[in-house]
């Protein structure tokens, strides 16, 4: 069982949370723990999902030539992350 504690340290692969890519991250908790990813969120994969086709279209960017633009589960992981836990962007 893959388990975070309150500074999100990896403890079964000895990666830091905020040394990860946050959509390999996500990728894992879901595939590897899905109580961790809802623990992570405060949400179920599967609500995630539903969520995420709803306002996906929304939240959807386009590439500029200065930077690649975010996608729309990486926007909502993180919006989510934010709402869970009350941290700052820059703590993230």
């Amino acid at each position: 069982m893959i388990t975070l504690n309150c500074n999100f340290y990896r403890q079964e692969s000895g990666k830091h949370v905020k040394d990860a890519h946050y959509n390999q991250l996500m990728v894992e908790l879901r595939r590897e723990d899905p109580a961790s990813f809802q623990n992570f969120l405060r949400i179920q994969s599967e609500m995630f999902d539903e969520l995420l086709a709803r306002v996906g279209p929304r939240i959807t960017k386009h590439d500029t030539n200065y930077r690649k633009a975010l996608d729309p589960g990486t926007k909502l992981a993180a919006t989510l992350r934010h709402l869970a836990s009350g941290d700052t962007y820059a703590s993230m």
